[in-house]
């Protein structure tokens, strides 16, 4: 995203199958060539969501966050909290509060959470990190001045669902 770039702001996106993104990687004071800020850590390790930027906030949507018993099988739970958090003119991170959350659990959307406009949208994805059922909707929210999100809309089923599916947008 070149707004991205623009606003001297990155964030390492990780994604795919028991990948956990614990924190936003700290990065060395920038100078003028650089275009990594440091940024704040997610308040807890989240696993198998999507993330984006609209205007001047981050989001990171549904997956899975690191549960009460570490080290055992039910050591992730599954959410369907979204998180926001402004960025600065200069690009650093402010707090993250949480805003409206998913209708339902979705993991497997990093690749098919994209922005248009102001509006943010999520296609398809898992009801389910293991044997779960494709997703066939797409749902979407718009983005409110003060960062938080309008109640999510859910568009009408298509086919047998989209597990782990890529999706872009284009000018037009």
């Amino acid at each position: 995203n070149m707004r991205l770039l623009s606003r001297k702001v990155s964030l390492l996106v990780i994604a795919g199958a028991g990948v956990v993104l614990s924190t936003l990687l700290p990065a060395p004071a920038p100078s003028q060539s650089d275009f990594i800020v440091p940024t704040r850590p997610l308040p807890q390790g989240r696993g198998f969501h999507g993330s984006a930027v609209m205007g001047d906030h981050l989001y990171v949507f549904g997956g899975r966050v690191a549960g009460a018993n570490p080290g055992s099988r039910d050591a992730e739970e599954d959410t369907t909290s979204t998180l926001v958090a402004p960025i600065s003119p200069g690009g650093h991170v402010g707090n993250w509060r949480p805003t409206t959350p998913l209708p339902g659990p979705r993991y497997y959307i990093a690749n098919s959470t994209l922005v248009m406009n102001d509006v943010v949208y999520i296609v398809g994805g898992s009801d389910a990190v293991l044997g779960g059922q494709a997703q066939n909707t797409a749902i979407w929210s718009r983005t409110l001045p003060n960062g938080n999100l309008t109640a999510w809309q859910q568009s009408a089923p298509f086919g047998d669902g989209l597990n782990t599916p890529a999706a872009v947008t284009t000018p037009g």
